[in-house]
């Protein structure tokens, strides 16, 4: 009996659903069904799924497989938005922005203007919630909950919803307890957040660079290696996956849009110091090969 009303609360929403290859429809739908806002697609070529869920409690719910594209919008009064992806994606809001290049989730405040760049088209979920859920704490311009001893179990959360369309109003509604929880916590960013912070900068600006190595950054930043590698733990982040990620993501975008290059040049360029190192990398961080991944490309071409 418990289970029946749980589906049936559950199913209490509209579903609109679009495939296209055109901008214009794409736009209008996301305008109509998401939010008012302004798209710049980054690709020549176009072309996106979405998936909106609309339920009666104010939660909507969308998970979209796009390709490239930029979205600004300051038509989310009095809502709360949450963005996840697996892949590599940019955000920003007022004069604060950031980059997860190995994916993640960013929770933004919809009274501000929002700015979002998906650079491949993994899948996202766009999880909006009603503000009056957070009315009981300070809900922060920008929440990014790497460091919430609650941020676990909202990443697991919010990735089941890509799995599985059973019960996500529920998921949302525990995402958004989880939240609260997170907000009410006011974490202070203390001196060895801002330290960690500083190297996370240090690798992504010389991720690139073939010769990057451990000695490299403590040199530079005057940190040993045994404490660089206590910071980076302590945040959850493993150095090699680190380098390794931001090298994959870079490779991605250049195999999409330098056509005109070698593979091994584009390899070169991205830290790799061999085709074969660049596809064994590719392939842990991705799950497909690059030649699997250049003819994905070229059926969408």
């Amino acid at each position: 009996m418990k289970n029946n009303k749980l589906q049936m609360i559950d199913s209490d929403y509209k579903n609109r659903h679009l495939k296209t290859q055109s901008f214009r429809q794409w736009l209008r739908f996301f305008k109509n069904e998401m939010f008012r806002c302004k798209i710049i697609p980054i690709n020549v070529i176009f072309y996106g799924e979405i998936n909106v869920v609309n339920y009666k409690n104010g939660f909507k719910f969308a998970l979209i497989k796009a390709a490239s594209q930029q979205i600004f919008c300051n038509d989310l009064y009095n809502m709360v938005c949450v963005i996840f992806s697996k892949g590599s994606f940019s955000w920003g809001q007022g004069d604060i922005s950031g980059e997860l290049p190995l994916g993640g989730f960013v929770v933004l405040d919809g009274n501000e203007t929002i700015r979002y760049k998906n650079s491949s088209d993994n899948e996202i979920i766009i999880c909006l919630i009603p503000y009056f859920y957070f009315k009981s704490c300070n809900i922060k311009c920008i929440c990014i909950t790497t460091d919430s001893v609650y941020s676990d179990c909202v990443y697991t959360l919010i990735e089941s919803m890509l799995v599985s369309k059973k019960n996500r109003l529920f998921k949302m509604q525990a995402v958004a307890n989880l939240l609260v929880l997170i907000f009410s916590e006011d974490k202070e960013i203390t001196s060895e957040n801002k330290e960690c912070q500083k190297v996370i900068d240090f690798i992504k600006d010389n991720a690139l660079n073939s010769w990057l190595d451990m000695d490299y950054i403590s040199t530079s930043l005057g940190v040993s290696k045994s404490k660089i590698h206590k910071l980076l733990k302590s945040n959850g982040i493993s150095y090699s996956y680190l380098v390794k990620g931001l090298r994959v993501v870079e490779l991605e975008k250049k195999i999409s849009h330098e056509r005109n290059k070698t593979l091994t040049q584009l390899c070169y360029e991205c830290g790799f110091n061999s085709i074969s190192n660049a596809n064994i990398q590719f392939k842990s961080i991705k799950k497909i090969s690059i030649s699997e991944y250049k003819n994905t490309l070229n059926k969408v071409s």
